[in-house]
């Protein structure tokens, strides 16, 4: 907090997290990602193909936050990050334009 937010972003030791869900080639191993924006409602749809019910699948706990989001369009950090983790931005690109896509 004692950095301007665009320095931070230059010095963060960036960590990938495609490797998660990806192989070496890049092809996704993993049937369907979820979005912290719309956890409950992933939540029952990736375990309800497993057979759980959806009233089981209720989350206890609410994500909430204080962080401010208002640095998600600056766009110099957009492009830090672009330039700093190229794999995890195309995927989320990717599975963004299927979320806006099938919504």
């Amino acid at each position: 907090k004692i950095l301007p937010l665009s320095l931070w972003a230059r010095l963060y030791p960036y960590k990938s997290s495609v490797y998660f869900v990806s192989d070496k080639a890049g092809d996704l191993l993993v049937d369907r990602i979820g979005r912290m924006e719309h956890m409950q409602q992933d939540a029952v749809a990736i375990f309800t193909a497993f057979g759980y019910r959806p009233e089981d699948l209720k989350l206890r706990v609410e994500n909430r936050t204080d962080y401010d989001r208002s640095h998600a369009l600056d766009s110099r950090i957009a492009a830090i990050v672009a330039q700093r983790l190229p794999a995890d931005c195309a995927l989320f690109d990717a599975l963004d334009k299927k979320w806006t896509t099938s919504s």
